[in-house]
């Protein structure tokens, strides 16, 4: 449609400026079908704010009419905000997917490793160290008995001490 003819039936939608303004109430679906979109789309710009009905699923067909142009207008000239949330929404999602997407390539490079893995490595480790403590006591040379039994006690306590506080 050329920019002529849509000027032209805009013009005899909306009547001439100097006419006194009427009300005309129609539905969604007659709104939408003015402005070239669905009654449901005109419902979802009500409820956005963008056009004001006058009653339940009732609307003044001229200033529906021009509050779709006003915002059509506004969103070509990067104005818009009502779909502000919606923009935001999308720029989170397609941040979410880059983060996605860069924790697959490091884990696919080798550089990050499951928390699962991890735990198990350190598992083992401190199981390791546990027993190696543990065996302090009987590798030491020179001492009595009741040193042995001193210095195992110790040893306990202390790796009970760090169990009990990680």
């Amino acid at each position: 449609m050329s920019k002529a003819a849509f000027t032209s039936r805009i013009a005899s939608i909306l009547g001439d400026d100097d006419d006194p303004p009427s009300i005309e109430v129609v539905n969604a679906a007659a709104v939408g079908d003015l402005v070239g979109v669905t009654g449901r789309r005109i419902e979802q710009l009500a409820s956005d704010g963008v056009i004001l009905r006058i009653g339940v699923g009732r609307f003044d067909k001229r200033a529906s009419v021009r509050a779709y142009c006003d915002f059509l207008r506004a969103g070509a000239t990067g104005r818009g905000n009502v779909d502000k949330a919606y923009r935001d929404a999308k720029t989170r999602a397609a941040a979410a997917q880059a983060e996605k997407i860069e924790t697959a390539n490091a884990v696919a490079a080798g550089e990050l490793v499951s928390a699962a893995d991890v735990a198990a490595a350190w598992s083992t480790i401190l199981a390791d160290v546990r027993a190696a403590m543990l065996a302090i006591p009987s590798r030491v040379q020179g001492i009595d008995r009741h040193a042995i039994e001193l210095l195992d006690r110790e040893i306990r306590e202390a790796l009970e001490g760090l169990a009990d506080a990680g």
